[in-house]
């Protein structure tokens, strides 16, 4: 299913008085590929990781002085957190799709 006739964006056109939305079916929010970056503790270097490596808990090679840096997701929280926002997010495209295909809103 392609734009509305109307030409508007995808998701959200924003005016000053206003916000025209249209809502495409799209995927879920991928957290897990988000990318994060953490400081050594021994060399102090940056070292970029992804969310799913968090919560997969994964080792993580130092870019700088070759050490393991163990990653941690105490108390579950990332996964938690994941399952949190995918439910959110389904609850929020189930409300959308309800709805008709052009959304108003008045600020």
């Amino acid at each position: 299913m392609g734009p509305p006739s109307d030409g508007l964006l995808p998701w959200s056109v924003l005016y000053n008085r206003g916000c025209k939305a249209w809502y495409p079916d799209v995927e879920m929010l991928d957290l897990d590929s988000l990318s994060l970056d953490t400081v050594c503790p021994r060399c102090r270097f940056w070292n970029d990781f992804t969310v799913r490596q968090v919560r997969l808990r994964d080792v993580i090679i130092c870019r700088g002085c070759h050490s393991n840096i163990q990653l941690e997701d105490e108390l579950n929280t990332v996964r938690k957190a994941r399952t949190a926002v995918n439910r959110a997010m389904r609850e929020l495209e189930d409300s959308l799709k309800s709805m008709s295909g052009i959304i108003t809103l008045e600020l």
